[in-house]
């Protein structure tokens, strides 16, 4: 098992650091600030020259900064300190790898960066934990078995998946692969039989309550192996994170759902295709927005649902009246100078949103590693040895944390 971190130790000062910080981090730019009054977020009055230099840099520094660059020597101090002592606290160890040999029919049907994954997370799992102690590995929400056709190369494993037709979908590319896989449908939370004594189980990127259901039956079964990689923290039940662990409640930080949202906002590994069209949506989103404001007098954000990825390719004028018949909206018709205009406003509002948000995005990850280290301490309160840290890069993945335990 990898080093071990002073868990209580880590969360008490991750706590400390978002508790004393929450200004920065909880307002957001682009929904929050106003449009129309000056007055901006509340921090830029209280700090304005830390917001005056963000507005000034231009749209390489800012995207540089938002993925883990340090400052320039002008920056101001705070800003120094802040990613200082974020990058810090929010370190995690590299857990060793040992390197496993999987045939092209394992790796069937998988795109290239999932399986790069998979790979990364059953090499993490052979190198830090020992196997012979389970004779079967239940894939936790386990969709196609992608994971579990890796782990069966070594030993037998059963997919757990709700969706009927991806737990059989499993089942057949692990024949295919000629591995032994099994799959079950059924809903995790529901079935905290699937496990017991002679059983580890893993979860790659099992999302938010998903991933504490595992931990709950892991630790209600006597689990002997787990391993965890958790994604997608905002989609839970509650409007806030209700820490697992007697050290995560006695330094709760008060996580509320937008705050969640965030560790969810980097597009470290997304293609660059992907990154234009969520900054067309984006353009499009805000023009909108601006129109609405304008139209209804109101300097209010409106809160609007996705929308077919089709309507973005279209002319902004065929976007928003496409939406506002969606929405019921009654919206003037728009002639091209004020479809120009709204766009170069709402690029305006972007560029300043995403300047800010360099400040936000610091506290993204010291967020996600208190949440990780948050569930390695409640599993370790049940008598597991934990071991917490990154199972592959940022590149391969952003949600590279992986918790490790056993008994």
């Amino acid at each position: 098992m990898a080093t071990q971190l002073d868990l209580a130790s880590r969360l008490q000062q991750l706590s400390a650091l978002l508790s004393e910080h929450r200004q920065l981090w909880v307002p957001r730019p682009l929904t929050d600030r106003p449009a129309f009054d000056r007055s901006g977020l509340p921090w830029e009055r209280t700090l304005p020259s830390l917001a005056h230099y963000l507005l000034t840099l231009g749209e390489n520094e800012v995207d540089r900064l938002k993925h883990g660059g340090c400052p320039e020597a002008a920056a101001p101090a705070l800003l120094h300190d802040l990613v200082e002592c974020t990058q810090r606290l929010s370190a995690l160890p590299r857990l060793p790898r040992r390197r496993q040999h999987f045939s092209s029919r394992v790796a069937f049907g998988v795109p290239l960066r999932k399986w790069q994954q998979v790979e990364a997370f059953v090499e993490t799992v052979a190198a830090n934990v020992n196997a012979a102690r389970t004779e079967t590995w239940i894939d936790w929400c386990g969709g196609k078995g992608h994971l579990a056709r890796a782990l069966a190369v070594q030993q037998r494993a059963v997919v757990v998946e709700q969706q009927f037709d991806l737990a059989r979908s499993a089942v057949m590319l692990g024949r295919r692969a000629d591995v032994d896989v099994a799959a079950v449908a059924g809903d995790v939370r529901h079935a905290p039989l699937w496990l017991g004594e002679q059983l580890g189980a893993c979860a790659l990127h099992a999302c938010g309550e998903l991933g504490d259901a595992l931990l709950r039956c892991a630790v209600a079964s006597d689990l002997p192996l787990l391993a965890l990689a958790p994604c997608c923290p905002h989609r839970v039940a509650d409007e806030r994170h209700r820490p697992l662990s007697q050290a995560g409640q006695g330094h709760d930080p008060q996580l509320e759902r937008v705050a969640l949202r965030l560790v969810g906002f980097a597009e470290v590994a997304a293609p660059r295709r992907i990154r234009r069209r969520r900054r067309r949506e984006t353009l499009y989103r805000v023009a909108f927005d601006l129109l609405w404001r304008e139209t209804r007098g109101e300097d209010r954000y409106r809160t609007l649902p996705p929308v077919p990825v089709a309507w973005v390719r279209e002319p902004f004028a065929d976007f928003a009246g496409q939406l506002a018949k969606w929405q019921q909206i009654d919206l003037p018709r728009l002639s091209a100078s004020r479809c120009a205009r709204l766009l170069e406003r709402a690029k305006q509002r972007v560029d300043q949103a995403e300047a800010l948000g360099v400040v936000r995005a610091l506290f993204r990850r010291p967020i996600e590693v208190y949440l990780a280290l948050d569930r390695a301490a409640f599993v370790e309160q049940a008598g597991m040895e934990t071991a917490v840290g990154t199972f592959c890069p940022a590149v391969v993945t952003p949600r590279n944390i992986m918790l490790l335990g056993h008994r």
